[in-house]
């Protein structure tokens, strides 16, 4: 008896469900037929093949046509979702959350059906020339895609159905990537990485919108697809090696595969902080608008910062001034102004879609860093940019050249040698017997120089930056300018080093100098920069270090001896040894250095040659007290290598 009587109760349960099982089929089937079907009407009817926007529904009210926008055939713009008119009709959750739905599901964008995440065709082919085009299925792992989003200075606002509080089936929302490692970009001339100056990991916020929006944008979104925002965010923004070798290299890949020129750039930087010049100049090949930062790109759009009448900062006011603006009669504060980031007559706000990359020291880096820099030097020279090159060769004809638009002559020849020595004026890493070496060089040539097919020797000096630090834009074109006109780029470790990539290739060499100890006790540090990445880009510019191994030609560095004077507190400087080495001065002999500088100039015209040597452990030079020795990089032991190998060494 109690078997039947469980077996009945079992039977009830399951009548019981079948409205649920029913709904759940239901539910999938809105998300695969429905789906497909709508997907069908977007790449057919949704939009006009006159300029690519939103073919407007003639049945959609008042209230619902004022939110989508203006609805004419020349609109770019997709207006976003009034749910407040759902919400107080609405008597439950279930009749909400279809109600709901079946608003979103309403929403058909241009070229994907509004705001329901299962219907997402990622392959972005804009009909309207004047926007971008995109194919978004095949992001590499470290980007991804958001939809319908709203930027509010360092939130992300989204309005993607699957993130909504009225979904009953929400998700949770995407972790935003982390800015994990940073140094901050403070003007004192040398990397502050030593002055603990490493910041705070960074991110941006993301939130689903609310009732309670701070701004009209927000409150009434109309979201654009003429606009297409990459958000880059990156370890180390600030130093132009690492944004060089990883983000420019990975973004040039992308702009072959996924995006073409019309993408819009945007560089999270932390803490506010302002792009620097090199950010915008090496990112002008990659997109017709002028890059920007992620805070910036959700400005609440002002020509000024002053508050209006009711206190919120940039909020519009009701007031019209008859050309399309919004004004503060008090601060005089606009809003809807065109910005240079962005087509639009007027300054989007929120965004169909957003596309987000993290690149890092172990995830990055995509496109040959010599076929990024022919890229960058290519598109100065044919936009004029580039100017003459300011570097006097004592002895050369021609000491200033002269460089018109679009060409860029080759002023070097191959029988004097051009030798160019970075000077440096902050308290790290300066050659503090500049001078000396360039009145050897010059006495050298006077003597009788030969190395290769040169006969002449001449040797210039140049400063990449300010003495804080600060390279300015001209700065840094005429940096190009500079390295291009010589032969031979000698530098200290850092970022000076990085100009070598915008040199002549297959007739140019760097030399990196290494103080005390850095290119022998700490060289894994050095060595997988550079001379890696130099090698794995077919040697076009062929690299040497010069390690300095007498004491007697390094000096502690400024840093150092402020912390051992007491002058730097020592919870202000990062005691480490490491950084010590690197940013010793140095005072280098003339003898060994123009010793050197001979040997690179007699392999520089014939890359197996330079190869062959490199293969037989003589390329490189250590600087010891007795002389100058040749061999590989990374002698972490020189005792050591010296009793096992007995090299030989040229005495000085």
């Amino acid at each position: 008896m109690l078997a039947r009587v469980l077996a009945l109760a079992a039977l009830l349960g399951w009548f019981a469900h079948l409205p649920l099982l029913t709904t759940a089929r239901d539910g999938s089937w809105w998300q695969s037929t429905g789906a497909t079907e709508r997907d069908n009407n977007n790449k057919s009817g949704g939009y006009s093949d006159d300029d690519g926007t939103v073919s407007h529904d003639d049945a959609i009210d008042n209230a619902d046509a004022k939110q989508r926008g203006s609805g004419d055939g020349g609109s770019m713009l997709y207006g976003g979702p009034n749910t407040s008119a759902i919400l107080s009709t609405s008597n439950s959750s279930s009749d909400l959350s279809i109600k709901i739905k079946n608003y979103y599901n309403s929403k058909k964008g241009p070229l994907f059906g509004g705001y329901d995440p299962y219907i997402w065709d990622d392959d972005w082919s804009n009909l309207n020339p004047k926007c971008p085009w995109a194919n978004l299925t095949f992001l590499p792992r470290p980007c991804f895609t958001l939809h319908w989003i709203c930027v509010d200075q360092e939130t992300l606002v989204t309005h993607d159905w699957r993130y909504s509080y009225a979904n009953p089936r929400r998700e949770p929302l995407p972790d935003m990537p982390w800015v994990e490692n940073w140094n901050f970009p403070a003007a004192v001339g040398a990397n502050t990485d030593a002055l603990r100056g490493r910041g705070p990991r960074y991110r941006l916020h993301m939130r689903p919108a609310s009732a309670h929006e701070p701004t009209a944008a927000l409150r009434n979104p109309v979201f654009t697809n003429c606009t297409l925002p990459l958000i880059i965010v990156a370890d180390f923004p600030y130093n132009m090696g690492e944004f060089f070798a990883k983000v420019l290299t990975a973004l040039d890949q992308l702009s072959s595969t996924a995006f073409d020129d019309k993408v819009t750039l945007a560089l999270t930087t932390p803490m506010g902080l302002d792009l620097a010049p090199f950010h915008s100049l090496l990112m002008m090949s990659y997109s017709r608008y002028a890059p920007t930062t992620a805070v910036e790109m959700g400005s609440r759009g002002c020509g000024d910062k002053q508050l209006t009448y009711n206190g919120r900062i940039c909020e519009p006011t009701a007031d019209e001034d008859g050309r399309g603006y919004r004004s503060s009669s008090r601060s005089g504060c606009r809003v809807n102004e065109a910005v240079p980031w962005s087509v639009e007559a007027t300054q989007p706000h929120c965004f169909q879609r957003v596309v987000m990359c993290k690149w890092d020291l172990q995830i990055g880096g995509g496109s040959p860093l010599a076929a990024v820099a022919r890229r960058v030097v290519s598109a100065f020279i044919a936009k004029g940019m580039l100017p003459a090159s300011p570097i006097q060769y004592p002895g050369s004809s021609s000491s200033r050249e002269t460089n018109e638009d679009g060409v860029d002559p080759d002023p070097r020849g191959s029988s004097m040698l051009r030798v160019l020595i970075e000077s440096r004026q902050g308290p790290v890493r300066n050659i503090k017997n500049l001078e000396e070496l360039l009145a050897a060089c010059k006495e050298v040539d006077q003597i009788g120089f030969s190395a290769g097919s040169f006969d002449r020797l001449s040797c210039a000096a140049t400063s990449f930056s300010e003495r804080d630090g600060f390279v300015d834009r001209d700065r840094f074109l005429t940096n190009i300018a500079a390295v291009r006109s010589a032969h031979v780029l000698v530098v200290l470790h850092g970022a000076g080093a990085t100009n070598s990539w915008f040199m002549r290739q297959n007739s140019s060499a760097l030399v990196e100098l290494r103080p005390c100890q850095f290119g022998t006790r700490f060289a894994p540090w050095p060595d997988k920069y550079m001379p890696k990445q130099h090698e794995k880009n077919d040697d076009v510019i062929r690299f040497f270090g010069l390690n300095i191994e007498d004491q007697t030609q390094c000096l502690q560095g400024d840093i150092e001896t402020a912390l051992r004077n007491h002058t730097y507190h020592r919870d202000s400087v990062g005691w480490d040894a490491s950084y010590f080495a690197r940013d010793q001065h140095l005072v280098l002999k003339p003898g060994p250095f123009l010793e050197f500088i001979r040997h690179v100039g007699e392999l520089l015209f014939d890359v197996q040659q330079y190869r062959d040597v490199r293969d037989a452990d003589r390329l490189h030079g250590y600087v010891l007290p007795e002389g100058l020795m040749y061999g590989p990089l990374s002698i972490t032991n020189l005792t050591a290598y010296r009793t096992e190998s007995n090299p030989d060494v040229i005495p000085f």
